[in-house]
């Protein structure tokens, strides 16, 4: 049987997260830190769990022509993933983001690629792509704006492909009726609880998943240290504990999260065993310092279906 193909939309960055920086220093000063990462980050996570899980998966994104962006490549053609729908914006630098961790949460500095250049390529590259060659697509939701992606997921759900996003912290902020048009274009689309709780005006869990249901026909909510929750479309709500571990680096935790439930959704697994997975390799995530939980293989499932059992 040929391997599922998967399609990862959106922006990557190079994640570079520092620790110890208890401060900035003030001007003229210098500080050190105790450590730093530095790993792909932002929709390259996605790309790398997938490869890594066995599947084929693409990458539609831009780098610049910096060492940044050959670093960024490497990485993950190294790691099997198709840079073919990647495209080099000359003359620009890559997406950067600092991360800066401390034992109460995290925060960041980002560079991103000027808007009208990122979006002038990926509709370049969107007019290549064949309706029948994938079996799942995942975009960036801010992308679901833009035509270009809207004309690209309708002609993909024609030919049977299904289509999932995820929420951001300025997705959910932003959110109005526009945003609730353009999640009808998608099938899956995750969040985590405070975003659920920003679109949908509800506090108690209950309550948001089912003003979820008028936009998504089964949402799923992860709750961190609490586990995940989902309705599924017979009204049953389904709930799932967090896996034990660590907790190192909460970064990429909830893109690991959408790549183990897309996986087990592509092995037509249950709704209960696409959020375990998904939670599984979320943990597996947050548990290390690098926006991606190392070496995620296959047979990872069944260890966690063994675990759930026990």
């Amino acid at each position: 049987m040929s391997k599922r193909s998967v399609l990862v939309i959106g922006p990557m960055f190079a994640d570079l997260l520092v620790e110890g920086a208890s401060q900035m220093p003030r001007s003229g000063e210098e500080r050190y830190i105790d450590s730093y990462t530095v790993s792909p980050g932002g929709n390259a996570i996605l790309a790398l769990a997938f490869a890594r899980l066995g599947l084929h998966c693409a990458l539609l994104s831009t780098i610049g022509d910096d060492f940044i962006g050959a670093e960024l490549r490497d990485s993950l053609e190294t790691e099997g993933v198709d840079t073919s729908t990647l495209s080099v914006i000359k003359s620009q630098q890559s997406n950067i983001s600092l991360i800066f961790h401390d034992a109460s949460d995290r925060s960041f500095l980002t560079w991103v690629q000027p808007d009208p250049l990122v979006h002038e390529h990926a509709s370049t590259v969107a007019r290549r792509i064949e309706s029948n060659h994938f079996d799942h697509v995942h975009i960036c939701f801010e992308y679901l704006s833009h035509r270009w992606a809207q004309d690209l997921l309708r002609s993909l759900r024609r030919s049977g492909t299904s289509i999932s996003t995820g929420l951001g912290y300025q997705d959910s902020v932003s959110w109005n009726q526009g945003s609730v048009e353009q999640a009808s274009l998608v099938d899956w689309i995750f969040m985590n609880e405070e975003e659920a709780r920003r679109i949908t005006g509800k506090r108690e869990i209950r309550d948001l998943l089912h003003a979820l249901r008028g936009i998504v026909r089964e949402p799923v909510v992860t709750l961190g240290r609490e586990g995940s929750v989902a309705l599924s479309e017979k009204g049953e709500t389904i709930r799932v504990p967090a896996v034990d571990v660590s907790v190192v680096n909460t970064t990429g935790s909830g893109d690991s999260f959408a790549a183990g439930f897309i996986y087990a959704l592509l092995q037509k697994r249950s709704l209960m065993e696409c959020i375990r997975i998904g939670g599984l390799f979320g943990s597996m995530t947050a548990s290390v310092k690098e926006s991606l939980s190392p070496r995620i293989r296959p047979e990872l499932a069944e260890a966690m279906e063994k675990y759930y059992d026990s």
